[in-house]
């Protein structure tokens, strides 16, 4: 009699189709997948997680960011031993319930979503040490929240926080703080009562914001775009070693019109060039990344159809 039943093998299968068709590199066979500890599934264009992901008991890390996410089956808290869960850049305007039965988290990334509040049942997740909501739209922390004594690292910038309860002091291994671009007028006095608080990041972090942007529009994220750009994001910022070019801009990302649109109009160049990268794998598997010496443009790439045409008026832009 097999180890496993009939109906646990063939949620494993599901699984193995799944992830070869987002050609994920994890082994494909039915022994080994229900082992693997570790599982990045982002940027695989993923809109809905398949319950069956439950399955996969063994896992530790799960990086889900770069989708379009909303949701998340209830299945995924089979996953008890999850210690890694990263959300980052996807659509969640709450965060999902599922998420306060994985007791042994102890990193969780909620960046760049549409968070608006933290439910008391953050205080459920003893084991955090690191959290990250940056660029969501949080006003307030609940008392919960300071419950979470393990907590180390904790990322609120670019929220709506503007004060802080004296029970902030609770979090006495708090080593690094990011606090920048909320609605404070003054630093917070309670912050001088964490004994360990190392790194304080109060103040405006200029490439943070315009990384965030190129991963904004990236994930077809308006609201977060338009915010970013309010904050003094640069819409012509170059970012190196991202995708297969040499660099990308914010506009190399956008893949809507409503996202070209705000771009060209905050001073998006559509004629900036970027010379063309071309891959070649060797007969040994080895890729060779070689210059071709022709540069395109954001006007020049190819677009989805609906975008094309909207594409030929920015031809009429002088460059």
């Amino acid at each position: 009699m097999s180890l496993f039943s009939e109906s646990y093998e063939q949620k494993l299968k599901k699984i193995i189709t799944w992830v070869r068709n987002l050609k994920i590199n994890v082994p494909l066979n039915v022994d080994e997948i229900k082992n693997i500890t570790r599982l990045d599934l982002s940027f695989k264009g993923i809109t809905k997680l398949p319950k069956e992901i439950g399955c996969l008991e063994s896992l530790k890390e799960l990086n889900l960011s770069y989708n379009g996410l909303k949701e998340l089956p209830k299945e995924l808290n089979q996953l008890s031993g999850l210690q890694s869960l990263n959300l980052g850049y996807n659509l969640f305007s709450t965060i999902p319930q599922v998420v306060f039965q994985l007791p042994n988290l102890e990193i969780f990334n909620m960046e760049a979503n549409m968070v608006k509040t933290i439910p008391s049942s953050i205080e459920k997740l003893t084991h955090l040490t690191n959290v990250n909501f940056f660029a969501n739209q949080i006003a307030e922390l609940p008392p919960e929240f300071y419950s979470l004594r393990s907590l180390q690292r904790l990322n609120m910038a670019l929220n709506l926080l503007s004060k802080l309860p004296e029970s902030f002091e609770n979090l006495t291994n708090i080593v690094e703080l990011e606090l920048w671009l909320n609605k404070f007028e003054l630093i917070p006095d309670v912050l001088s009562k964490l004994p360990k608080l190392r790194d304080l990041y109060n103040s405006f972090d200029t490439d943070k914001l315009n990384k965030a942007l190129i991963m904004a529009v990236f994930a077809n994220n308006y609201p977060l775009a338009e915010k970013l750009i309010f904050y003094g994001a640069d819409v012509n910022y170059e970012l190196e070693g991202f995708g297969s070019q040499s660099f990308t801009t914010p506009l190399f990302e956008a893949q809507t019109v409503e996202l070209v649109e705000l771009l060209i109009n905050n001073g998006a160049d559509p004629h900036r060039k970027r010379e063309i990268i071309k891959h070649v794998v060797s007969k040994d598997g080895e890729e060779d990344i070689r210059k071709t010496g022709k540069y395109e443009t954001f006007i020049t790439i190819k677009h989805p159809v609906k975008l094309s045409k909207y594409i030929k008026s920015l031809e009429k832009i002088p460059s």
